[in-house]
C-alpha cells in the first residue's frame, strides 16, 4: 500500500520528491515478467510522493499536456548513471512525446517542431550480460501510439518527468492498455484517478 500525502504537506513532498525520486537507487528488487516482453524485469522499491486526486496532481505538476510517445520502447534512449566502483546510481528512459494540447503549462511547446523528451523512471539496460528492464515500483511505460494525459515536473536540469508513477499518465483510449497490464490494486486506483482527471479537464 501506497505511502499517502494530504494536501498540507505539499511543500515537505515536493523537497522530498526533488531529493528523493531520482536519488540514489535502494531498496529491496522484486524480479517479474512480462508475456509481452521477453527480457527480465526488475521492480525496485522507492520513495516517491503519491497524489490521490486530480487537484493534487495539477498543483504540482509543471507542465500537463495531452501527448503520444512516438517509438516503441525499445527504440527509446535509456539512461544510467555508476558510482566510481560501477555500481549503478541512477537510471532512467528518455521518451519523445508529440504534443496534441497543452491543459497546464508554456503553449509555446505546441509550436515547436521537435517531440517533447520527457523523463519515465525505467530504463532497458544490460546486467550481467542478461537484458532487462529496470524499473521503479512497477512502472509501465507510456504506450507507442497511446495518446494520454501526462503529469510533468520539471527538474533541476530542466528536463520534464512523469510523477506519480504510473498514476500521473492516463490513456484516452475507452479501455486502457494499462488496466489490463496493472496489479488490480493499482489498477483500481487508476480507474478512479483517471475519472477524476477526465472529468476536470472535460475529457469524458
Amino acid at each position: 500500500m501506497r505511502r499517502k500525502i494530504n494536501t498540507g504537506l505539499f511543500v515537505a513532498a515536493a523537497a522530498l520528491l526533488l531529493v528523493m525520486v531520482w536519488g540514489n537507487i535502494s531498496g529491496s528488487m522484486l524480479e517479474a515478467t512480462s508475456d509481452s516482453d521477453p527480457s527480465k524485469t526488475i521492480s525496485i522499491h522507492a520513495n516517491f510522493v503519491n497524489f490521490e486526486n486530480a487537484d493534487q496532481l495539477d498543483s504540482f505538476a509543471d507542465l500537463i499536456v495531452i501527448g503520444t510517445a512516438v517509438q516503441r520502447f525499445e527504440e527509446r534512449n535509456p539512461v544510467s548513471t555508476h558510482f566510481d566502483d560501477g555500481t549503478l546510481q541512477d537510471f532512467y528512459t528518455l521518451t519523445d512525446i508529440s504534443i496534441d494540447k497543452v491543459l497546464k503549462g508554456p503553449e509555446q511547446i505546441l509550436q515547436e517542431d521537435a517531440p517533447l523528451t520527457i523523463i519515465e523512471p525505467l530504463a532497458y539496460l544490460d546486467i550481467e550480460n542478461e537484458k532487462t528492464k529496470l524499473t521503479r515500483e512497477n512502472y509501465i511505460e507510456l504506450y507507442e501510439g497511446d495518446k494520454s494525459v501526462i503529469f510533468l515536473k520539471k527538474n533541476t536540469f530542466g528536463q520534464y518527468a512523469i510523477i506519480n508513477q504510473n498514476l500521473g499518465k492516463f490513456s484516452l483510449n475507452e479501455t486502457p492498455e494499462f488496466q489490463v497490464t496493472a496489479d488490480n490494486e493499482e489498477a483500481a486506483e487508476y480507474a478512479i484517478l483517471r475519472k477524476d482527471v477526465f472529468e476536470k479537464y472535460g475529457l469524458n
